[in-house]
């Protein structure tokens, strides 16, 4: 039996990494988007200095490089407020469930016992200089519950390994079980918004900002030790240095097969970033399924401006079937490894 742990893409196509933790509620429906989140993602549109036309494909080259350059998400830092020590590597979601949780902790610290419901107001020092303020309402005492929600602006907060700055919201839309027990069955779901947030790291590596934001669902269960994660949203952008990646209708979802150790992925997207030359389409026709990062079997159309690239998953290998000219002909074919 595997016990909860990161759960990546499961095509082995590509670098997005979906879930950590383990934890949310496998979809459902369209959350209401907060003020943050809406604001985010206007902004996201107003900074991005990518194109976004279609995009004019040439080669698989171009499905490749848009596909590669979401692994900025990879690079992403959520503040370590309470310790100097680095917390182990992490993607995105698995950061934002871990920040939760220790947003959640931090009130808790101070609230009424005796309250069932309280919200909680301050502004905070960071470790090392700089501050931040904001507002946590939390349901229920003791644990990470539904309708526990943050609001924070982090103004130049060092925690000894970045400088924070902007706003975050995160707002859990359902929970159950105990995500922090990793052979519990239990499950989780998260808002995250940003406005102009940003992570400039002290010792090495480039500025890292968000805007926009997503909904995270993830849930595992126990007796039959699958794993289920969703990432979807409307519109972000995350930028490294000078690079810039534009997310938009994008809406990923993975499955661990623990018994059959079999991963399930699908992934539909639209994507832009500063080194395309304009918005490129991925949709996955049908599901990937690969075991051990064998490719089993799946299939993904990339669309451009003048045409479309199928990619194929079977037997072990994936191929490429190009339609350059838009005819609905595909003319050229290759194995690609991606």
């Amino acid at each position: 039996m595997r016990c909860k742990q990161t759960l990546l893409v499961a095509t082995g196509l590509s670098t997005i990494v979906l879930l950590g933790g383990c934890g949310g509620g496998g979809g459902g429906g369209e959350a209401p988007k907060d003020e943050i989140t809406r604001a985010g993602e206007v902004r996201a549109v107003e900074v991005f200095t990518g194109r976004l036309e279609p995009a004019t494909l040439t080669s698989t080259a171009d499905a490749k490089t848009a596909f590669n350059q979401t692994s900025i998400v990879d690079d992403v830092p959520i503040p370590t407020l309470s310790t100097r020590s680095a917390s182990r590597p992490q993607n995105l979601p698995q950061k934002l469930a871990d920040y939760a949780r220790m947003m959640d902790g931090l009130v808790r610290k101070s609230a009424s016992r005796s309250m069932i419901r309280a919200t909680e107001s301050g502004t905070f020092p960071c470790d090392y200089g700089g501050d931040f303020s904001g507002t946590v309402t939390y349901a229920a005492e003791g644990r990470l519950s539904t309708g526990d929600s943050a609001v924070v602006t982090f103004n130049n907060c060092d925690d000894g390994n970045a400088v924070f700055n902007g706003k975050l919201s995160l707002r859990v839309l359902g929970a159950s079980g105990d995500p922090s027990d990793p052979y519990a069955s239990s499950s989780l779901t998260l808002a995250l918004g940003a406005l102009n947030f940003s992570a400039t790291p002290l010792y090495s590596g480039p500025r890292i900002g968000i805007n926009g934001g997503f909904t995270m669902a993830s849930a595992y269960d126990a007796a039959s030790d699958k794993e289920t994660a969703r990432i979807y949203g409307d519109t972000l952008l995350l930028e490294s240095g000078s690079d810039q990646v534009l997310l938009s209708r994008f809406d990923l979802r993975a499955e661990f097969d623990g018994d059959n150790f079999l991963d399930y992925a699908t992934e539909d997207f639209s994507i832009s970033t500063t080194d395309s030359n304009g918005m490129i389409v991925f949709d996955t026709t049908r599901t990937f399924v690969t075991t051990y990062g064998y490719p089993l079997e799946g299939e993904m159309i990339v669309s451009g401006a003048n045409g479309t690239i199928k990619i194929t998953a079977s037997q072990g290998m994936y191929v490429a079937y190009s339609d350059l000219d838009g005819d609905g002909v595909y003319e050229d074919s290759e194995p690609v490894s991606w």
